[in-house]
């Protein structure tokens, strides 16, 4: 069994300059493995090599990213799961985070799936709610939204962690083929 921990941060507006529910990382630092902008968490087993972690502040909540991959010959096999931790930089009583997924990774069922749900655990009372789509119309999911509201503030810190199935054949993603939106 492979394990891959990627922790995402820089959710947000990079610039500090508005609102706006853009997912811009800056400063991405080259990995083991091909990257793309990232925002969560991720944890896979065995932990060896780490990824570097980027940050960003913004008007609104961020994550934060760090990771930690293992080169896998031949790519996932069977039972390999990723995590992927989702942490926002400021208090919060309700936030709707949007996390895209790279396609070497999957959610079992689709939509507000009970399967789905049992994959999505939030670090906070409240009321949650998840939502496993598919964006680019190419008939598989790509994107995990995961809503919470309370009637108190939450700390900053982790918002949720979410297991996927890493697919076997493919190579295990990095903390950068994730990315995130928060609204």
């Amino acid at each position: 069994m492979v394990a891959l921990a990627v922790s995402l941060a820089g959710c947000g507006d990079e610039n500090n300059n508005d609102n706006n529910d853009n997912g811009d990382v800056t400063h991405p630092t080259p990995t083991p493995v091909t990257v793309r902008t990232a925002t969560p968490t991720v944890t896979a087993t065995p932990l060896p090599d780490t990824l570097p972690t980027e940050t960003s502040t913004a008007d609104v909540p961020t994550a934060t990213p760090s990771a930690t991959s293992t080169p896998v010959a031949g790519g996932c096999h069977a039972g390999d799961q990723i995590t992927v931790t989702e942490s926002l930089s400021k208090p919060y009583a309700g936030a709707l985070v949007d996390l895209h997924y790279p396609g070497s990774v999957n959610i079992p069922g689709t939509g507000s799936d009970q399967s789905v749900a049992d994959r999505v655990h939030f670090t906070a009372n409240g009321i949650p709610a998840t939502n496993d789509t598919d964006t680019n119309s190419d008939s598989v999911d790509d994107t995990l939204s995961a809503s919470f509201v309370s009637i108190t503030d939450n700390a900053a810190g982790t918002y949720v962690t979410v297991t996927f199935d890493c697919v076997e054949g493919q190579a295990p993603p990095a903390a950068g083929d994730f990315t995130c939106t928060v609204t």
